[in-house]
């Protein structure tokens, strides 16, 4: 049978594993985009079909970089407040 491009294709989401996989079909052409989702962020984009291992790798990568970039923040966020004394309140 041949691609016929103006047949509906699926977009609804598919589970592979315990992993939610987003998909969407391009327009003009047979592909399929499949975007690995980590909740409602998307985490990484591929055009095969993504199996378990590339699932929990793209997230645990994904995870990493998210505690990575946060512990940046508190970092430079104290850099740049400086030594501040603590204030003990006089108890009565």
């Amino acid at each position: 049978m041949p691609y016929d491009p103006n047949a509906p294709r699926p977009t609804t989401p598919i589970l592979v594993g315990p992993h939610v996989v987003a998909r969407r079909p391009y327009s003009t052409t047979q592909y399929t985009l499949y975007t690995i989702m980590d909740g409602d962020t998307p985490v990484r984009s591929q055009l095969s079909m993504p199996g378990v291992d590339d699932c929990a790798s793209a997230i645990r990568k994904h995870r990493a970089e998210v505690a990575s970039r946060e512990t940046r923040s508190v970092i430079g966020k104290a850099k740049t407040r400086g030594w501040q004394p603590i204030r003990v309140k006089a108890v009565a």
